[in-house]
């Protein structure tokens, strides 16, 4: 018996809580259900270590359009997106989340839907760089790259804080074996004539016997240059030892995700170091030589792609939106070699391997060309972690070495490294046309990538896996033989590899695999020209060269070399087509408003009057007609969003219209004047008794506007306006009123005011009701506030009994029910106690 009054007194907590649900408290948008999480206390979003706070890398499974892809992101709360380039053909998008959203919360949510593959973090990924100085004469000082993990002041906006490095037990480097002393083998060919590529400042190009494989390199037939593609901070493109090796027209930032005008980042000295250690002009007796140009500068041409963005508080990091867009990129202006000196350690946090990041490097090996990536210099207390992108399993990882063939303390060790070379300080093109010494492994990096040109210059035929081959089997031992984790294969050799390269078979690849295109999407003006890029895989074809397509040239054509100019507005996708394989590219463009024109441009108004204004966008075509409007004085006359103004006060206001597109502006002066004096030319009242409603009408002369609403004033003073139909009918021409039963039985006893509103608030006739009727000789109550002739009707009677005495006799019957039922329930309990 408790049970089931308990029960029942749940029953209204039941009702409360669906009525709550009914209302949508308390449970999850399912419209948005990916990234909505619901909490019990207020939670801030906060990213973990190394990822961008307010992103998530959505990839979609095969067969996904780029509308249904939007339009799902979209249904799950995302603010906007956007595509990245990727070589692998899959649909992956860059999503912006709602303030306050965790990124965790919204891969789980995104990974539920059927049409999303995999979600991911948009890592970052620090720079590793110290402070920049100039080379000071006589004797280039040092200048290390490394750091503390990653350096708190400058990364703070990556959310990233490691101690110093200290370098101790497992963490000191092997004594490297005995023949690491062996003296290099003396070059046939001169030293440069570089002032600062001697054997001191630029130590790097004896100990890997450079200038022995630049014979080589000079020995071979002439071919096209090596294209080395570094992706990096920006670099200083006119530096004077440097920028006539640099391709500037290829120069790429892809620092936020999408392709962006070159130097919107300023340069900074860490790429255009590492450019100058591969690409520095050789023998113009200035500055230093680079590493792959050969003693003529006829072997290797650069392409510079940044891919770091400078937080808030200045420190600079890199995506993998950015990082994998730029390795597309690299891969579509037909890269050779591609250089990373960037990285991080990833450990223990959500999808932490990266494999977007992974799947673009993988890409770039399947296609032929080496990603060349720093080892990293993390060392801490000896314990060896996860490196990216370098210890990815084609990434070629590359650990700094010291003058005397020994492992640099702070470099990056371990079984996935790959090869090793000179690291410590090596000097370099740096900022405003000079010149500076850095270590690291970023250093380290682009000697090996340097290595790569010049052996794909004497033999571009080579495929990834004779790269690879030949780079481990020429590198000089340093600690074991073969690989160990101290080195990986041991000290690159530049004139060993280059010299294995020129003599290894020709082993071109004798199909097209498929074509990359730099960038899925491009927008354009009418009349607007953009070059688009891309290019046959792999690398080592005959002929990497594409052929271009546009199905619909009245919207945009594509001339052989990729240059697209916008025609007229729409959409068309367009395509480069090489070997049976196509990539495409969607090209929206647009047609830009050039001006507004509004008629009339001076308008006089009656008030209450209105009219629509005649707004003409030019030109015709132009692809945004989207306007905005505004009155400066709404007291006087309002506009609405459809360009109808109305007059409400005598005065002056100026209507102006303002297009989306450009801002271009009109404007019309609105004079609003007195309106004409109206007059109710008739009220009659009348109840109508069969029908138990009064029946009031009016008929107004031409110069009133129309009925605005019904007000009535009641027995306590209080006035409120009426609703309809609830309350009361309306006819239309004259004006014609009818309250409802409903309402009428509503109504306790009394007399009410009832007034009609026209028009400028200020217009206004009504009538008196009593409720009940007293009798049917008594007429209801007519006055008007204007000049009218009113007529009484003959029948008013009403019936006596109202409905509101029908109800009340009723309530008063369950009311006397309800006592007489609680007093026998108490009786019987009485008698029930009294026999107990």
């Amino acid at each position: 018996m408790k049970t089931g009054w308990k029960r029942l007194a749940a029953l209204p907590l039941l009702a409360l809580w669906l009525a709550a649900g009914a209302a949508g408290l308390g449970t999850v948008n399912t419209s948005a259900f990916a990234i909505t999480k619901t909490t019990t206390h207020t939670e801030a979003a906060a990213a973990p270590v190394g990822q961008v706070a307010d992103e998530v890398l959505v990839t979609f499974v095969p067969g996904t359009t780029r509308a249904s892809a939007d339009a799902l992101l979209v249904e799950a709360g995302c603010e906007e997106a956007y595509a990245l380039g990727t070589l692998d053909g899959s649909l992956t998008m860059c999503a912006r989340l709602p303030t306050g959203q965790l990124v965790e919360a919204a891969i789980l949510g995104l990974e539920a839907l059927p049409a999303v593959a995999e979600a991911q973090p948009n890592y970052l990924y620090p720079l590793i760089e110290a402070e920049d100085v100039a080379l000071p004469e006589p004797a280039p000082p040092v200048e290390s790259d490394v750091e503390p993990a990653v350096d708190v002041e400058s990364n703070a906006d990556a959310g990233i804080s490691m101690d110093p490095d200290t370098n101790t037990g497992a963490d000191e480097p092997m004594v490297a074996a005995e023949e690491a002393d062996t003296p290099a083998a003396t070059p046939e060919a001169a030293a440069p004539n570089d002032p600062d590529a001697d054997t001191t400042r630029q130590w790097h190009l004896y100990k890997t016997n450079t200038l022995a494989a630049w014979d080589t390199v000079d020995a071979a037939p002439a071919a096209d240059k090596t294209r080395v593609v570094v992706l990096d901070t920006t670099i200083e493109l006119g530096h004077e030892d440097l920028a006539e090796n640099l391709l500037p027209a290829l120069a790429a930032d892809y620092s936020s995700g999408v392709q962006q005008l070159y130097g919107t980042v300023p340069p900074d000295s860490h790429g255009t170091h590492v450019a100058g250690l591969i690409a520095a002009r050789s023998n113009n007796s200035i500055g230093v030589a680079g590493m792959a140009t050969g003693s003529a500068n006829q072997a290797v041409e650069l392409v510079p792609v940044n891919v770091f963005r400078r937080g808030t508080t200045g420190g600079l990091t890199a995506s993998t939106s950015a990082m994998v867009a730029g390795l597309n990129y690299a891969l579509a202006c037909g890269a050779d070699v591609i250089n990373m000196s960037l990285g991080y350690p990833r450990a223990g946090s959500m999808n932490s391997y990266d494999r977007l990041l992974e799947n673009a490097v993988d890409a770039a090996a399947a296609a032929g060309v080496p990603v060349v990536c720093a080892a990293g210099n993390t060392i801490t207390g000896g314990v060896q972690t996860l490196f990216l992108p370098s210890d990815f399993d084609t990434a070629l990882g590359v650990i700094s070495l010291e003058e005397n063939d020994t492992r640099s303390l702070t470099s990056n060790y371990g079984d996935k490294k790959f090869i090793a070379a000179p690291g410590a300080a090596l000097t370099s093109t740096v900022l405003a046309n000079q010149y500076g010494a850095k270590s690291g492994t970023s250093m380290a990096a682009p000697v090996v990538s340097s290595v790569a040109c010049m052996m794909l210059y004497v033999n571009p035929a080579l495929g990834y896996d004779d790269i690879v081959d030949i780079l481990a089997t020429t590198a000089f031992d340093l600690y074991t033989p073969n690989k160990d984790a101290q080195s990986g294969w041991g000290r690159v050799d530049a004139a060993a590899a280059v010299a294995a390269a020129a003599v290894r078979p020709a082993s071109g690849a004798a199909a097209v695999q498929q074509v990359a295109m730099a960038t899925p999407t491009a927008d354009l003006l009418v009349g607007e020209t953009q070059a688009l890029v891309a290019t046959a895989l792999p690398r080592n074809l005959a002929d990497r060269t594409v052929a271009w397509h546009s199905p619909d040239p009245a919207v945009a054509t594509v001339d052989a070399n990729g240059l697209v100019t916008g025609i007229g507005p729409g959409q068309v996708t367009l395509e480069a087509t090489a070997g049976g394989q196509t990539a495409t590219c969607l090209v929206t463009v647009t047609q830009p408003v050039s001006g507004v024109q509004l008629e009339p441009a001076a308008l006089e108004l009656k008030l209450g009057k209105g009219q629509h204004l005649t707004a003409t966008v030019s030109p015709a075509n132009a692809t945004n007609q989207d306007l905005k409007w505004q009155s400066d004085n709404p007291a006087v006359a309002t506009v609405t969003a459809a360009g109808y103004v109305q007059a409400l006060a005598v005065g002056v206001a100026t209507i102006t219209v303002e297009t989306v597109d450009g801002g271009h502006t009109a404007s019309c002066v609105v004079t609003a004047v007195p309106a004409e004096t109206g007059t109710i030319i008739q009220s009659v009242t009348a109840w109508d008794g069969s029908r138990g409603s009064p029946l009031v009408s009016w008929t107004l002369d031409a110069n009133m506007a129309s009925f605005m609403r019904l007000d009535v004033t009641g027995p306590n003073g209080a006035t409120k306006t009426l609703q309809e139909p609830r309350d009361y009918l309306r006819s239309e021409g004259s004006v014609v009123l009818t309250l409802t039963k409903a309402y009428l039985n509503s109504l306790p006893n009394g007399r009410y005011r009832m007034d009609a509103v026209f028009t400028f608030g200020t217009v206004t006739d009504g009538f008196t009701i009593a409720v009940p009727q007293a009798s049917s000789s008594t007429p209801p109550d007519s006055s008007s506030s204007e000049a009218s002739s009113v007529s009484a009707p003959q029948a008013l009677a009403a019936s006596p009994q109202t409905g509101d005495d029908a109800n009340m006799g009723l309530w008063i019957l369950l009311a006397v029910i309800a006592v007489v039922v609680v007093v026998i329930v108490v009786l019987v309990f009485r008698q029930q106690g009294r026999r107990k």
